[in-house]
């Protein structure tokens, strides 16, 4: 984390002319509270000229423009700065792209010591400082302790061998092993690695040198090791890679395993298994910023100004948002590029992985960043060193620790149902909206394979499932079937330029609104959407797992609550569909993964469309014209120029606005395909007691 310090003691960091000279706040400069724009550097080699001469703050810039922009950041870089109780802000600009600094007033803090020099993380520190946090948290952390322990998974790694740099692969079914176990979260990368087949397990358990496995593998075993366990469950090792059983097998306990390890090593900073935990950082990334300046004429009152004649210091220090934005794009900060904006952890298994370990040791770039269910912290923080980040100041990291309190709070939920009967309709509609978040946020995962997208969830969904006792349909719950089917396409949303793979999703050149197509590129990021195109069938058109792209739902909810019962009786007044049937063939044991088939059997009202502008308003037979969002641009295409007869399909009612879904027929006449989703701000129907009279349809979903 970077800490930015202004003061007038002799401990300024080494900054060029050109930084200097933006921190020298004479009263000439001074107008209104703001200045006007100047020139830090007229062109980017300069830029990279003074970060190589070790300018502290032109290293940050650059470190943060390049990230961002890429080959685009080709300068000049221009500044302007403004003075606001309770400190000064700065903004660095190039290419329209603004680097915001926060400068504010705290008392009492030190200077630690500056080095420009290049360190690698692999330190007895940087270990020390990893025990610390787990004998903390395993001790004074109520939300994180666990009653017994956990199984062991099928197979781990003893990485505690009498041999020296030497394990072994054990088979826990067919012997009586226990104790504690950590979990790896990796890149595989394109280099061919030791892994486990049917051929060579027996060869696995007599003993594998350390040697002979990748950096990221060693340097795992190292950090297990220095925190006194035993195991290590690595995918690559523990499952066989050869074997389309035991992968199925191993896959469906997933999320167990990750649930019962004492915590995960995430590898986020390397690319592949060869690059290893712990990377060379250069200290300037998270060592503290400090400049001189006289702030002697910018003095809140007449206290600090005598102050200031004695000749006391006046020390102010903050960490900076960390944020670069266009208008639009905010939210960016150290903790969030560190983990949540990276590669590994925009991989859709990771998405599982991390949310349900009980603990994760993010090994980044910019150093080791800790989670856990009751605690946050970064363990570059000098100034701060043993306390958190607050959860309420970081957006990004705030709507994944959401989710992942979901996971933990699922847990306890059977048991609170039991003990509190009349509480189950509450707490059940709450897991549904969580699990709404929890897919908002894995939509915008990435897969190498697109057909593991509901078994690389099953983890998650086996535990809401034994949870709440309902059924799921390849990614919605029966329960829920009203508000689950109407996802909608998530239009302009785009992943980080140059720090994680083209995640599922597509937009218009210039941040114009753009709809999915099926295996093609992202005409922004220039790079194909998936690395394995794969056009065989892997989900149903009414769930979102049938789409790779980024999606959302309606935040306002049900006028009425509702129980499965309830709804498939049609017994709630505003649920205009009422579900006959419903058919998942699932691929394997895996009631929560991979489907084979799946259809929905509903007797639903169905208007024909007859008319269409710009595919995005049509008008039905009743005549009343309805906004549509078209899942796919190819979709879009063929309502503009009605090439089939679509239809509506009527769902919600929520006060004054009818949503349904957009539907394609398909062969025979009475199936249907998903094509988009519908709103209309008119009310379509009287109250329940009136609808008798309208006509249903019984049509089957695919």
């Amino acid at each position: 984390m970077t800490d930015v310090y202004i003061t007038q003691e002799e401990h300024s960091s080494a900054l060029c002319s050109n930084c200097r000279n933006v921190f020298n706040l004479e009263d000439t400069y001074w107008k209104d509270c703001v200045w006007m724009k100047k020139g830090l550097h007229s062109t980017f080699d300069q830029l990279v000229e003074a970060k190589d001469n070790s300018c502290h703050l032109c290293y940050i810039l650059w470190h943060d423009f390049t990230a961002k922009l890429g080959s685009e950041a080709t300068g000049p870089i221009e500044y302007f700065l403004e003075w606001t109780e309770p400190g000064l802000y700065t903004g660095f600009e190039m290419n329209g792209l603004i680097r915001m600094m926060h400068w504010s007033r705290r008392e009492g803090r030190p200077f630690p010591q500056q080095s420009g020099s290049i360190e690698n993380s692999r330190t007895e520190a940087v270990l020390a400082w990893v025990a610390e946090q787990l004998e903390s948290c395993s001790h004074e952390h109520s939300e994180c302790q666990r009653r017994e322990v956990p199984p062991l998974p099928d197979r781990v790694l003893d990485i505690a061998s009498t041999k020296r740099d030497i394990v072994r692969l054990v088979n826990t079914r067919s012997g009586n092993y226990v104790g504690g176990y950590s979990t790896l979260s990796h890149r595989w990368g394109d280099q061919k690695f030791l892994t486990l087949t049917t051929r060579n397990e027996s060869s696995l358990e007599e003993g594998i040198p350390t040697s002979s496995l990748p950096q990221t593998f060693q340097d795992a075993i190292e950090v297990t090791k220095s925190v006194g366990l035993r195991y290590l469950w690595i995918d690559s090792l523990c499952i066989q890679q050869d074997s389309e059983s035991d992968w199925r097998e191993q896959s469906a306990k997933m999320g167990s395993i990750y649930r019962n390890c004492h915590f995960n090593i995430a590898a986020t900073a390397a690319s592949s298994d060869g690059v290893g935990l712990f990377v060379s950082q250069n200290p300037l990334s998270f060592l503290p910023v400090y400049v001189k300046i006289d702030t002697s004429f910018l003095t809140s009152g007449p206290e600090e100004a005598e102050a200031l004649q004695r000749g006391e210091t006046i020390q102010t220090i903050k960490t900076p948002t960390m944020e670069m934005f266009r208008s639009e794009d905010r939210g960016r900060d150290e903790y969030s590029m560190t983990t949540w904006r990276t590669v590994l952890h925009h991989r859709a298994w990771v998405f599982q992985e991390r949310l349900l370990s009980p603990r994760v040791l993010n090994f980044g770039n910019g150093g080791i960043a800790w989670e856990c269910w009751e605690k946050v912290a970064l363990e570059h923080n000098n100034l701060l060193p043993n306390e958190s980040i607050s959860h309420e100041e970081n957006e990004s990291l705030r709507k994944f620790r959401d989710t992942k309190i979901f996971s933990r709070w699922l847990e306890n939920l059977s048991q609170k149902i039991a003990e509190f009967p009349e509480s189950r309709i509450g707490l059940t509609q709450e897991a549904y909206r969580r699990w709404q978040d929890a897919i908002e946020i894995y939509s915008r995962t990435s897969l190498t394979f697109p057909k593991d997208k509901l078994i690389a969830l099953s983890g998650l969904a086996s535990l809401v499932q034994k949870s709440i006792k309902d059924e799921y349909l390849a990614g919605l719950w029966r329960g829920n079937l009203p508000n689950d089917l109407l996802w909608t396409v998530k239009l302009g949303e785009s992943s980080i330029r140059g720090q994680i793979e083209p995640v599922l999703c597509f937009r218009g050149i210039g941040g114009a609104a753009a709809w999915p197509t099926i295996d093609v590129s992202d005409p922004f990021l220039g790079a194909s959407t998936s690395t394995h195109k794969e056009k065989h069938w892997r989900a149903p058109t009414w769930s979102w797992a049938h789409l790779d792209t980024p999606i959302y739902y309606e935040s306002d909810s049900l006028d009425h609550e509702m129980t499965s019962s309830e709804f498939c009786d049609g017994a709630v007044s505003n649920i205009l569909i009422r579900l006959l049937n419903s058919r998942i063939i699932p691929v394997g044991r895996d009631l929560c993964g991979q489907v084979e088939m799946a259809q929905l059997t509903v007797s639903g009202c169905l208007h024909k469309i007859e008319a269409c502008r710009g595919g995005s308003i049509v008008q039905v037979e009743s005549n009343r014209w309805w906004n549509v969002h078209p899942d796919t641009i190819v979709i879009k295409e063929k309502l503009e120029w009605l090439e089939c007869n679509f239809v509506i399909l009527l769902v919600l009612q929520r006060r004054s606005r009818c949503r349904g879904l957009l539907l394609e027929p398909d062969s025979p006449k009475t199936q249907y395909r998903r094509a988009g989703v519908v709103w209309c701000d008119i009310p379509c129907y009287p109250p329940h007691s009136d609808q008798e009279e309208i006509r249903y349809h019984r049509i089957t979903l695919i």
